[in-house]
């Protein structure tokens, strides 16, 4: 026997059908995403998918593919997640480089390109960009043209106009790490910053890294690479009659010989046009929210012999590695900690 259907109501009506586009990761309806959705249209993600396959092509293409909530497995769901705030934190550094009128032939010629290195290169550019105008509050803008070539960007900071030169060093991460590996991604850190000092010109210039590494760069990383070496000093017995109790205790110290600080005879430091190197990393964060989010972990590395200074003032709270004695004390000023200084929070 057949159910009846009750009558409706006078005045009542059905709801119209609303789809859930809302992800867990914070990732809405296309209309919030307008500006990846304008770089990364239908013909481009069409002709990216007939280019021949790559695991970073793949990532990418993944990566933008959108993913409305629904019932799925515990890891399909974090993979959704981890993908919708990948997005979300795309669209945001796109949609600042918009702003700042980066968005030239040439840049989304490496957007929508399928190779990976100018695809890093650029989506670093945007978000260098993103980075400046929300987090420091700076002006930005296209590079000048200068006496070595064209600048990334020019942005303005709080003490004056600077420079900026983007670098995404990368080294694919291995399925089993070994600690000698980790010299090749200092390495890689180093071969990027001499890259990019030879393509500035004498002046106020910032090298805003973007590393995609083995493993997340750390502040004694930076240190290690453009600052000092870690020794350890241990005393030996020269002969029979010295006793191990008289030798003095092992000590250990720091020989400042790296990037920013060898000295090269009379002349002293070479390093010098390289003001400030920046470094901001991408990392995956679920905290107190229940959904993944994009985060930035970020340290600054001030160049006592830069011909041209920043203030650190330009650089608000977020970690500065300063020399702040002679003739060779550094130190860390600003918060270490996740809450007040490192973590920059999401798009």
């Amino acid at each position: 026997m057949r159910r009846r259907r009750r009558p409706r109501k006078p005045g009542s009506h059905k709801p119209a059908h609303r789809p859930n586009v809302r992800g867990r990761a914070g990732v809405s309806a296309d209309k919030e995403l307008e500006t990846l959705g304008e770089v990364f249209d239908k013909p481009t993600l069409h002709s990216l998918t007939q280019c021949e396959p790559s695991p970073e092509l793949s990532l990418r293409l993944q990566t933008l593919a959108p993913r409305p909530a629904g019932r799925r497995r515990q890891g399909e769901r974090i993979a959704a997640e981890c993908f919708n705030a990948k997005r979300v934190a795309w669209n945001g550094y796109l949609k600042e480089a918009k702003k700042a009128g980066l968005f030239t032939p040439d840049l989304l010629s490496r957007l929508r390109g399928p190779d990976p290195s100018n695809f890093r290169s650029a989506m670093s550019e945007c978000l260098a960009a993103w980075f400046f105008s929300t987090r420091l509050g700076a002006a930005v803008g296209p590079g000048l043209p200068s006496g070595r070539g064209l600048p990334d960007l020019t942005v303005r900071l709080l003490d004056g106009e600077a420079v900026c030169e983007v670098k995404a060093p990368y080294r694919a991460k291995p399925r089993a790490l070994s600690f000698f590996q980790l010299d090749d991604d200092h390495a890689a850190l180093e071969a990027s910053v001499d890259e990019a000092n030879r393509q500035l010109s004498p002046g106020r210039n910032v090298v805003f890294l973007v590393p995609s590494l083995r493993v997340p760069v750390r502040p004694d990383d930076l240190e290690r690479v453009f600052i000092a070496r870690p020794v350890f000093h241990v005393p030996v017995i020269l002969d029979q009659k010295t006793r191990p109790e008289d030798l003095p205790p092992p000590r250990f110290g720091h020989v400042t010989d790296r990037k920013l600080t060898k000295v090269w005879g009379k002349e002293g430091p070479r390093f010098k046009r390289t003001s400030v190197l920046l470094c901001v990393e991408e990392q995956l964060y679920s905290g107190l929210s229940p959904s993944i989010e994009v985060v930035h972990w970020c340290h600054v590395v001030h160049n006592p012999y830069a011909s041209k200074q920043i203030s650190r003032e330009s650089f608000g709270a977020y970690p500065q590695f300063v020399k702040v004695e002679e003739p060779d004390k550094w130190s860390w000023i600003g918060s270490m900690g996740l809450e007040a200084g490192t973590y920059l929070g999401s798009c």
